[in-house]
């Protein structure tokens, strides 16, 4: 890939859009967090997935599918610096404090901007599923909008890895699957983009998402050295303009169906990644047909994924509604 400053992605699914934005720092500048946002488990403690696929049946159960796909009804130049995106109120966060830092003037948004339980309850969709220790790199949250059945929601790097933006569309907060499944997405750009997972040393051959580059065992590269490391990703750097021209996206899916779970999937490896973090979270382990479903058992190797997994689906079922 090229360097670059920015780089703005669409995902469209689950009647809408998921998208993050990542400011790339210098090596020289780049902060490396002490602690892991998760926590390693000794690969030879295995953890039981069946506390996870039982969550979903009974979720699935009350509330049908949690994955939906919807790929023709975005516009998928759509980004967070439009002027269809508009910002309605920003918080602070310490823990699970929130402390409002912006709102808007327009008279459309006020009923918005004076609901404090709304804005609680907004954030509670999102820190009652993932854990406090797991999610300590968000410093801000955004409740914005695009309009209904568009941008779900995005994260957001802002001053360094360590330090990001949520954002939810309070217009599609009551698309309960669809948001709960735009969460867990973004969490998963969140634990794999956050500064810990980085090499800062500036020679480092691991997979460069931007800038800089990943630790060896950093969970986005091991994904990209098994499924990205290959020809394929020459292939895909070869398509003009794949990361947002939803036509190529469906022309390489195609020609790779048993190798991605959706169209997004192939606009980047990053989302890639996201969108098989969020089949692994929102989905029953699966019978292994092809390498798509190996995107899905790739995190079952890593027992603390399988045990956040366990937590996050224990937590959706106790607070769906």
């Amino acid at each position: 890939m090229k360097k670059f400053l920015v780089i703005f992605i669409i995902l469209s699914a689950i009647a809408g859009v998921y998208s993050y934005k990542w400011f790339s720092q210098s090596n020289s500048a780049m902060p490396i967090a002490v602690n892991p946002p998760i926590k390693k488990i000794a690969s030879n403690n295995p953890i039981d997935s069946g506390v996870g696929d039982r969550a979903i049946q009974k979720l699935e159960k009350k509330y049908g599918d949690l994955l939906y796909e919807s790929t023709d009804d975005f516009d998928s130049t759509l980004n967070s610096d439009s002027d269809r995106v508009s910002e309605v109120v920003s918080f602070g966060v310490t823990n699970d404090v929130l402390k409002k830092l912006k709102t808007s003037k327009r008279a459309a948004f006020q009923e918005i901007v004076d609901d404090p339980q709304f804005h609680k309850q907004l954030w509670h969709r999102f820190s009652s599923i993932i854990p406090l220790e797991n999610r300590k790199m968000i410093s801000e949250f955004k409740i914005m909008t695009d309009g209904k059945d568009g941008t779900l929601g995005y994260v957001q790097q802002k001053g360094d890895l360590s330090d990001w933006t949520l954002a939810l569309d309070f217009k599609d907060a009551s698309n309960l699957n669809g948001l709960y499944a735009t969460i867990v997405h973004e969490y998963g750009h969140l634990f794999s983009l956050n500064a810990y997972e980085f090499d800062e040393n500036a020679k480092c051959s691991n997979y460069n998402p931007g800038q800089p580059c990943l630790k060896k065992d950093a969970y986005l590269n091991e994904f990209y050295d098994r499924f990205w490391k290959t020809s394929l990703y020459n292939e895909w750097k070869s398509v003009d303009d794949i990361e947002t021209d939803q036509d190529a996206q469906s022309a390489f899916f195609l020609e790779h169906s048993d190798e991605f779970l959706t169209e997004y999937s192939t606009s980047h490896p990053t989302e890639d990644f996201a969108e098989a973090w969020m089949y692994f979270i929102l989905s029953e382990k699966p019978v292994r047909y092809n390498v798509a479903d190996d995107k899905i058992l790739f995190f079952y190797k890593y027992p603390e994924l399988v045990q956040l997994r366990n937590v996050i689906l224990t937590n959706l079922l106790k607070n769906y509604k």
